[in-house]
């Protein structure tokens, strides 16, 4: 619940007060030639369940705190970068029929087309997949794999463009370097996936 308030919470607040003046289009020839397909509206939404992997998968207490707090710097380390480095996202207009396009045209409406870079999106599920490989989860090669799908699908339904998924993986891998590797939740994730999952002949 933590990771979830500042997750909607430092997102939320700088999404709403950041001046779309000010903000740069990092576009590219790349972004222009893909379709917009608003059925990607429902793997795009998927991140939201996944973020919470981590609390089923880890088994100590220390594993999933040191886990809450590589995503929380993950979260507001792009809020700073959404304040210093402010881009927004050009989005299609269309009418809404289906329930897919109704679906992408209440994101549109209630997340301002601002704060690309980088994805939290593509950040957030690729640094629980991550997470999930530190603690030898057979999990995480499947959240590997959504990571991919969920980075498509923030292409397709025109919330992000390929430098803000760029930035997002590249973000995500730094704080697994960082806070996880480095930094003591390598081996208390080990510890835990030790616990649940003991060596056979240990007493």
């Amino acid at each position: 619940m933590g990771v979830y308030a500042v997750f909607f919470g430092g997102y939320g607040i700088v999404n709403r007060h950041l001046p779309l003046l000010d903000c740069r289009d990092l576009g590219t020839a790349f972004d222009h030639v893909l379709p917009f397909v608003p059925g990607f509206i429902w793997p795009f939404n998927l991140t939201y369940p996944l973020l919470l992997a981590p609390a089923v998968v880890l088994r100590t207490r220390r594993s999933l705190a040191w886990a809450c707090v590589a995503m929380a710097c993950l979260v507001l380390v792009s809020c700073a970068i959404f304040v210093l480095l402010p881009v927004w996202v050009p989005r299609p207009t269309f009418v809404p029929h289906t329930l897919s396009e109704r679906w992408v045209a209440w994101v549109y409406a209630s997340d301002r087309p601002v704060c690309g870079f980088p994805s939290l999106h593509v950040s957030a599920t690729l640094l629980t997949a991550f997470i999930l490989r530190r603690a030898r989860s057979r999990l995480a090669h499947a959240f590997l794999a959504l990571s991919v799908l969920i980075a498509l699908s923030t292409l397709l339904v025109k919330q992000h463009v390929l430098l803000d998924v760029l930035g997002g993986a590249g973000l995500a891998w730094l704080v697994d370097q960082v806070l996880v590797r480095r930094r003591g939740l390598r081996s208390r994730l080990g510890d835990s996936a030790e616990a649940h999952n003991p060596p056979a002949g240990r007493a």
